[in-house]
């Protein structure tokens, strides 16, 4: 059955795939097409044919983190058709385009609106990843805001704030781990632990030593007055040194080349495309001779004439960070002629200020 739509919705699980079609992904893909998803588990399960596979099979487009937005362009047979408007790319100009299962959505709406006074602070996952918990407020711990209210009755809502609701001496219990840089609305600080809105409905639990806070006008958790903006970025992307790429990853369980680029920048509060294609349009061009730590580095078949086909972060001392392809990791690598990459070099951008 067939359904246009054109609805906003928001991701539902802790990273979500968006693919070139439903008939892209595999029987082996099911627990990152679940709801909830084990995306740590589903990349624990492939093996190195099935990584490739991903790419060579023109699978896996991009992903998404819980409570992002999509424009829901058509749904069909359980499946929904959506643009990511968050990630730009020259294919389209509604953002990203793919396909994710209908259960990793919630619509804009369908789960009831928390009350709040004025603009909630939003919890930013700084920790590599983080457990979000559902449960009663930790014990012994007075609120230091308002707490949220009900969740509105039936659908997904309902299960989440159930599921939020066990007997009141409980601790709050892991639910889900989510990716760095996940974001979502606070709904009351009690101690240690923070209490956010799920897009579900209802309220889940972090860790204070696992997010940061910021205002809804700043951009970014990470760089405060007087860091530089760049050099964040490779700290950052130095945290990922030794995790293994991931064909269309943009979370902290696995990043492709221009997903680390895209991830890294966001975090210093910077949005870019999403694709090295696209990224090497943007920006401020830079001479070699000027590069400094944060800038973004593009090479192209053809030993730098063809087309574009990896991006990785310029680190300071003629070094690039980067996620380099299936089958081995993100690392640091000596910009010189022992790099594979070397004479395909075409372009330097700096996106940062």
């Amino acid at each position: 059955m067939e359904q246009a739509s054109g609805k906003e919705a928001r991701v539902a699980v802790s990273v979500a795939g968006v693919w070139t079609s439903p008939a892209h992904a595999r029987e082996q893909d099911a627990p990152a097409l679940a709801s909830p998803a084990d995306v740590r588990g589903w990349i624990g399960s492939m093996d190195l044919e099935q990584r490739l596979d991903l790419c060579e099979g023109n699978r896996l487009q991009t992903q998404l983190l819980l409570g992002e937005r999509v424009l829901v362009a058509e749904e069909k047979d359980g499946w929904a058709r959506i643009h990511a408007p968050a990630q730009a790319t020259a294919k389209e100009p509604d953002g990203y385009p793919g396909w994710m299962p209908l259960a990793q959505l919630v619509f804009d709406g369908a789960a009831g609106e928390p009350e709040r006074c004025g603009p909630a602070p939003i919890a930013v996952v700084t920790a590599e990843s983080a457990w979000l918990h559902l449960g009663s407020a930790p014990l012994g711990a007075a609120a230091d805001i308002a707490p949220s209210a009900p969740a509105a009755s039936g659908g997904a809502g309902a299960a989440a704030a159930e599921a939020a609701e066990p007997e009141a001496a409980c601790e709050p219990q892991p639910w889900i781990e989510l990716s760095f840089l996940t974001e979502l609305p606070v709904l009351s600080e009690r101690g240690d632990w923070v209490e956010v809105a799920l897009p579900q409905g209802g309220g889940g639990w972090l860790r204070r030593s696992d997010i940061r806070l910021r205002e809804p006008r700043e951009t970014s958790a990470l760089v405060g007055e007087g860091r530089h903006a760049g050099r964040v970025i490779v700290e950052q992307a130095k945290r990922y040194l030794g995790l293994p790429y991931l064909w269309g990853g943009i979370s902290s369980f696995g990043y492709d080349c221009s997903g680390l680029a895209y991830a890294m920048h966001r975090a210093a509060g910077f949005v870019i495309p999403r694709d090295a294609s696209d990224q090497a349009l943007g920006g401020l061009p830079v001479e070699r001779e000027e590069l400094t730590p944060g800038d973004l580095l593009f090479f192209a078949y053809e030993e730098g004439k063809g087309r574009i086909h990896h991006v990785g972060i310029y680190a300071g001392g003629g070094r690039m960070i980067h996620s380099p392809r299936t089958g081995r990791c993100v690392e640091l690598v000596k910009l010189d002629e022992s790099y594979e990459l070397y004479r395909e070099h075409c372009a330097s951008r700096r996106y940062w200020k």
